[in-house]
């Protein structure tokens, strides 16, 4: 099996994690690439998120990988902080217009272990500036 390029790579991560994590991190890509309008459906975020990181123009695709890259290092190094939420409560809430199940700790730090495996890896700094 021959090593994928860094941007599946970010999407194939991105695809993998459970529920929460991955609403919340294609949510954030999305706003931050202001193509987030009010009525995008949550089951749009997935396409809209491959849109960003695989555009058209292949010149932008190492520059997308990498801003969405940072913008997951930041996400992973920060939410533990600052987030107080109930989905950090082992029992659900009963949030307005949420119909994400709650995220155990457990699982979110399997995600930023995953990451971090991946930053050191197919994603460093070092093979994102010999992508494209």
């Amino acid at each position: 099996m021959g090593a994928s390029s860094p941007n599946l790579v970010l999407l194939e991560f991105l695809d993998g994690l459970p529920p929460l994590v991955r609403h919340d991190l294609r949510d954030a890509i999305v706003l931050a690439f202001e193509r987030r309008s009010q009525d995008l459906a949550d089951s749009a975020l997935a396409t809209v998120v491959r849109e960003i990181v695989q555009p058209e123009e292949d010149w932008l695709m190492r520059q997308r990988t990498v801003l969405v890259a940072g913008l997951v290092d930041h996400i992973m190094n920060t939410i533990p902080i600052e987030t107080t939420s109930e989905y950090w409560l082992d029992e659900a809430s009963n949030a307005v217009g949420s119909n994400i199940p709650p995220i155990s700790r457990l699982q979110y730090r399997r995600a930023r272990a995953r990451w971090y495996e991946l930053r050191a890896g197919q994603l460093s700094p070092e093979a994102l500036s010999n992508f494209g």
